[in-house]
């Protein structure tokens, strides 16, 4: 059985309100005026008015006064609560970025450089943590992540802190679009980067203690379409798992640099995702529906599954543990499935609009991040029916290419040339 289609809204705000609340909660500007609207499909748009001015007793707080049928408050250092009752947004959180990460080189207003794919490794006592770009033109840059300052130190309505990044080592590896990309550390090789490109190639490059080149040692090549995934097979710490257009996905033995097995879907492959404990990969394919494989065992899929999806699939995500699977097409519509139970219609079906869905991801508690190209990414709550819990806002509205959800939250990239990082 097919669930119904929900509509959702989309709240957005002022680009610049953060510099506003917090040019007046310094006391530069005594009062201003700051817009939020809500739209959604097939009902008139709401295009309201806060008005800001600090308190008149309490210095430390500004009070945000809506009319025109919507309202802001303030709930925590980047969160802001926005509500449009017409409209059925009772309370969303409007959240800002905790921290963005800009190469001015590869930033600038007039010419940015597409994000197409980007990687944040984990930091140790030894070595930092880094953020590794991959643009559209092919090249590969590599940045030492820097600290964030103590959260007490910012300002209370002032923005995340905007970090400006020198590349260590900055390189053209692959001859077009890099369209995935991981950091690989395992007992059996060195650090290295993996990166896959439209050009047909994974190619693998050593991460040094001292970053001042960007030299592959290893290609690993055989598909013969571009690259649209690329995840390390925690079963096989020196293997790797790709998904391509040529409607494939190939297991590399990194430390061979050679091809371990291939699966044939029944059709083009644009995304995919693996569920890391059981060996089990879902492809999402062009025609709409997506394919399971065992991929410890070469063979056909073991399960398909007819999304009722009526364009090319564009992400896919499964749950720990593998019970649920989500999908975005792109179309814009996203949805949810039972896959443990068996492979019947979505539970969940959703769409904010008719923009292609670039990533659709699980976070704990019960949610769903959303990105796509119209550069209005959000957070969704499943856990009992559909609704926005986030919307994540930034101050240019430019498409997200990719989208990432890691132990310290949700970092987004994509046509600006700016990583950013929520704590949602």
């Amino acid at each position: 059985m097919t669930s119904e289609l929900a509509h959702l809204p989309k709240t957005t705000v002022q680009h610049d309100f953060c510099t506003v609340l917090s040019d007046i909660y310094s006391g530069a500007v005594p009062a201003e005026d700051i817009w939020l609207s809500v739209y959604k499909q097939d009902e008139p748009s709401v295009h309201g008015k806060i008005s800001a001015r600090l308190h008149d007793t309490d210095r430390n707080r500004v009070v945000l006064l809506g009319s025109k049928g919507v309202q802001l408050e303030k709930d925590d250092q980047f969160k802001y609560i926005a509500s449009c009752p017409a409209l059925g947004v009772a309370s969303s959180s409007i959240v800002v970025p905790s921290e963005e990460f800009a190469d001015p080189l590869h930033s600038k207003e007039q010419l940015p450089y597409q994000i197409s794919s980007f990687a944040v490794s984990s930091s140790s006592a030894a070595e930092p943590a880094l953020i590794a770009t991959g643009l559209s033109d092919g090249t590969l840059s590599i940045y030492e992540r820097p600290a964030c300052p103590a959260v007490e130190t910012i300002a209370y309505y002032a923005p995340g802190p905007s970090h400006t990044l020198k590349a260590a080592a900055s390189s053209k590896v692959h001859k077009s679009t890099i369209t995935a990309m991981h950091f690989v550390t395992s007992a059996t090789l060195d650090p290295l980067l993996a990166s896959a490109g439209a050009d047909f190639t994974i190619h693998l490059t050593p991460i040094s203690a001292s970053l001042s080149s960007l030299k592959p040692t290893k290609s690993l090549t055989g598909h013969t379409r571009g690259i649209t995934a690329l995840q390390p097979f925690a079963l096989a710490p020196s293997a790797l798992l790709s998904a391509s257009t040529d409607g494939t996905v190939r297991l590399f033995d990194m430390y061979a640099g050679a091809l371990a097995g291939t699966w044939n879907t029944t059709g083009n492959s644009p995304a995919y995702a693996l569920v890391d404990d059981g060996g089990l990969a879902w492809a999402a394919l062009a025609d709409g529906s997506a394919e399971a494989f065992d991929v410890r065992t070469p063979g056909v899929p073991v399960a398909r599954l007819e999304t009722g999806a009526r364009a090319a699939l564009s992400a896919v995500d499964v749950s720990l543990g593998g019970a649920e699977l989500v999908v975005g097409s792109s179309d814009g519509v996203v949805s949810l499935f039972d896959v443990r139970g068996g492979t019947g219609g979505p539970r969940k079906r959703w769409r904010r609009g008719e923009a292609g869905v670039s990533g659709a991801m699980f976070v704990e508690g019960g949610r769903i991040a959303v990105a796509g190209e119209d550069g209005l990414p959000y957070v969704v709550d499943v856990s009992e029916g559909v609704s926005v819990q986030e919307e994540l806002v930034f101050w240019n509205v430019e498409a997200v290419r990719c989208l990432h959800v890691l132990g310290d939250g949700v970092w987004i990239a994509g046509d600006g040339g700016v990583v950013r990082r929520y704590e949602i």
